[in-house]
This record gives C-alpha cells, sequence and structure tokens, in this order.
C-alpha cells in the first residue's frame, strides 16, 4: 500500500509539470556545453589556421633559398666551364700566358654574376678565388677557388679546384635597444 501511494504521487506530479520543469532545468546545461564546445572547435581552428600560415612561410622562404643556391651553383659551373674553353684554346704556357690571364680577368669583370675576390699568376699558372651570387636576389651564393694551367690538354692539370664553398651575405644585426653589445 504504501508503494502504490508514492508510485501515485510521482505520477501526479509528472502530470502537474513540477517533474517536467525540473527537467527543464538540465537542458541549459547541456546548450552551455555544447557552446563551450563549439568555441573550443572554433580556437582550435583558429590555432591550426595560424599554423599552417607559418608553416606556409616558411617553406617560401626555404624554397626561395635553395632556389637561389641552385642559381648561384649553376652560375658558378657555367664560369668554370667557360674557363676551362679558354684554358683549353690558350697556346704554351709562357708567351701564352699574358694572353690567358687577360681572357680570364676579361671573362670575370664582364660576367654580372661574378665577383673577382682575387686573380693574380705565379709561375705560369693563374690563381682565381670568385664569389657568384644572382644580384637580384643575393640570399646564396658560391665561392670557389681554381688554380688554372693554360695549354693543357689534360683537364685534370688544366684546372684545379681548390674551394667550393656556399655563401651567405652576413646578417644584419637586429636594432634592439637595451641590449648588452659585449663591451
Amino acid at each position: 500500500m504504501i508503494e502504490q501511494k508514492r508510485i501515485s504521487r510521482e505520477v501526479s506530479d509528472f502530470r502537474d509539470g513540477s517533474r517536467i520543469t525540473r527537467l527543464n532545468g538540465k537542458r541549459g546545461a547541456a546548450s552551455a556545453l555544447i557552446i563551450l564546445l563549439i568555441v573550443l572547435l572554433i580556437f582550435f581552428g583558429m590555432l591550426a589556421m595560424v599554423t599552417a600560415h607559418a608553416d606556409l612561410r616558411l617553406a617560401q622562404r626555404r624554397a626561395d633559398w635553395t632556389q637561389s643556391y641552385f642559381i648561384a651553383d649553376q652560375q658558378a659551373e657555367t664560369i668554370i666551364a667557360e674557363l676551362d674553353y679558354i684554358l683549353l684554346n690558350a697556346d704554351s704556357p709562357g708567351r701564352a700566358q699574358t694572353s690567358a690571364f687577360q681572357a680570364v680577368s676579361r671573362l670575370l669583370e664582364l660576367n654580372d654574376a661574378a665577383e673577382v675576390i682575387s686573380l693574380y699568376e705565379i709561375d705560369d699558372v693563374i690563381f682565381a678565388e670568385v664569389l657568384v651570387y644572382n644580384p637580384e636576389r643575393a640570399l646564396q651564393g658560391i665561392q670557389f677557388s681554381v688554380a688554372m694551367r693554360p695549354g693543357q690538354t689534360d683537364a685534370t692539370l688544366r684546372m684545379s679546384t681548390i674551394s667550393w664553398l656556399q655563401w651567405q651575405p652576413p646578417a644584419e644585426p637586429a636594432e634592439r635597444p637595451g641590449l648588452w653589445d659585449g663591451e
């Protein structure tokens, strides 16, 4: 009998609407949870977009850097081939040494991508140190040193590469006041 009264009271509470009111109060919490979830999804979406944009800028900078390196490498290889052609067509060492030196000097001076660091001759051998880079975008370059012997038929005797280095322009210091400059 006691059970029956309890069941009938709960049913009557449900019919009165008081039970329904209690259920409606819990629906607001679900709405707040959904709104919080949407805000979190928007936040993580924006974070992903910012990260992707930063990655794109970094990849573009790396692509420009790599492209300028290979352009400089191709220009340096072209200069080496032109120098080898001059040396191959030079007469025997001695008398033709001066004309080969002048031809090498002229070739390097007329090339816009080449900057001659040093050019001299010692005992029938021409030494050159050259920096090659793209003058429009000097992000990368090649600095090479060669020893040239005009008039030799053997390619290994005619030109020897002493050094072949990747070059970058010096970094400019950032202007930030308040930093200790080491003095």
